[in-house]
């Protein structure tokens, strides 16, 4: 299995202000989805120099935790979502925005947040056969470092396994989803 890749995430330039918007996005669908009380925690893996989801909800006063491979400030927990013996944060609602494409085995990963959070909130660039579709493949493996390629089907296909899609929303290229873990 490939390591996650240490240079690339431990840089802070490689995190774009951009993401912000879909952060945004993804905490109002997760509050137009589902209850929210000012109890419900949250906690944001792979949240990056920049915290964008921790951010947002922290300025609505939710609790809110962070981890990432890199220990960014003190309140950041160092994990590495790609052991095998990674330990989840106690949380109500695991978030992962622009994380599970660089995941190695994403099954692991889902077994082991379904037994620390109740939800999962997460974006996911599904994988479309097209024309190009061997172009755009090599593209996410080669540039972008991508590790898993779901069709939409495949995706939900998987999913079943875990729990059941509470609500779904589109944003750009991308399926935003919040699975209720059984």
């Amino acid at each position: 299995m490939h390591k996650t890749d240490v240079r690339r995430w431990t840089n802070a330039d490689n995190f774009h202000s951009s993401w912000i918007y879909r952060n945004q996005h993804m905490f109002d669908f997760v509050k137009s989805s589902i209850t929210i009380d000012d109890e419900m925690s949250f906690c944001e893996y792979g949240c990056g120099s920049l915290s964008p989801f921790s951010s947002i909800a922290r300025k609505q006063n939710h609790i809110c935790y962070r981890a990432d491979f890199k220990q960014w400030d003190d309140d950041c927990a160092l994990i590495d979502l790609n052991d095998k013996y990674f330990i989840p944060i106690k949380a109500d609602i695991a978030v992962m925005s622009g994380v599970l494409e660089y995941i190695n085995n994403i099954d692991n990963l889902f077994r082991k947040l379904s037994l620390s959070h109740s939800y999962i909130l997460f974006s996911y660039n599904y994988f479309n056969c097209n024309n190009n579709a061997i172009d755009i493949l090599i593209d996410r493996v080669q540039r972008q470092g991508w590790r898993n390629h779901y069709s939409l089907e495949k995706l939900f296909n998987f999913l079943k396994e875990f729990g059941y899609v509470v609500s779904l929303a589109e944003y750009k290229n991308q399926v935003i989803i919040l699975l209720k873990f059984c």
